[in-house]
């Protein structure tokens, strides 16, 4: 096997494991609709609520898995511990989702019950505009807060800033399968920070909207800017598949 087809089959596998590398903790509660979805009971990726019947994560971390493997965990900012935890229903990934392009990463999956909504359960809006480059934003997760893959119970954040799309693509051509296109939203800050080793499908942030969905990217802060499924390119389709009671 050739050094470079090696590359490439590392970072694919990263990104099914991706988490946040140079991040804080943050408060109870402060991020009310973020969830932890769970297989067999193993954190797996991370997602965010639209309402009572709809969690909004990355195609990737679901589509080869069977709903009722899945659990998911909200109300907590603990991924081991607290909060309430639902079984999965069903979900629906977007019909034009690419496991090797990582094109159209997006998912809904449905609780098999109502999401009950308290103080630390809460739903998130979507942005509906498009997001240009150099914006201030924030991603949060669980697991690795560093290079050497020491993970963290607690939910972290970390403040990024969206990054120029055309750049992104052109940066990420050299080194992986992957696709950047126009529905992604890229975002960089500086080496040591960014996505690396679990939550994939956590939301991207601004002004209380999210503008992103955590989808992949080079591993761990390695000045590669990372990628998001970007909300506003998807507003139709999820209002669309956001009624369905049942496949």
């Amino acid at each position: 096997m050739n050094v470079f087809l090696i590359f490439i089959l590392t970072i694919n596998v990263f990104v099914r494991t991706k988490r946040l590398i140079g991040g804080t903790q943050t408060e109870d509660g402060e991020f009310p609709y973020q969830v932890s979805i769970k297989l067999s009971g193993e954190h797996i990726c991370g997602g965010s609520i639209l309402n009572a019947k709809n969690v909004l994560t990355a195609a990737h971390c679901v589509y080869e898995e069977k709903a009722s493997s899945l659990t998911m965990d909200v109300g907590s900012n603990h991924v081991s511990y607290g909060g309430t935890s639902y079984n999965v229903k069903f979900f629906i990934c977007h019909a034009d989702f690419n496991p090797n392009y990582f094109t159209h990463d997006i998912s809904l999956v449905k609780p098999s019950r109502p999401i009950e909504f308290t103080f630390k359960v809460q739903p998130i809006a979507l942005n509906t505009q498009y997001v240009p480059s150099d914006i201030d934003c924030l991603t949060i997760g669980w697991g690795s807060i560093n290079s050497a893959e020491e993970t963290s119970d607690n939910l972290q954040i970390i403040r990024l800033k969206t990054f120029d799309t055309n750049r992104c693509k052109w940066q990420h051509s050299f080194w992986t399968i992957q696709k950047v296109s126009d529905a992604n939203i890229c975002t960089y800050t500086k080496y040591g920070e960014g996505a690396c080793h679990g939550d994939s499908g956590g939301p991207l942030i601004q002004n209380k909207l999210q503008i992103g969905i955590v989808s992949w990217g080079n591993p761990c802060g390695i000045n590669f800017p990372d990628v998001f499924t970007r909300v506003s390119s998807y507003i139709k389709w999820i209002k669309k598949f956001s009624s369905y009671e049942s496949l």
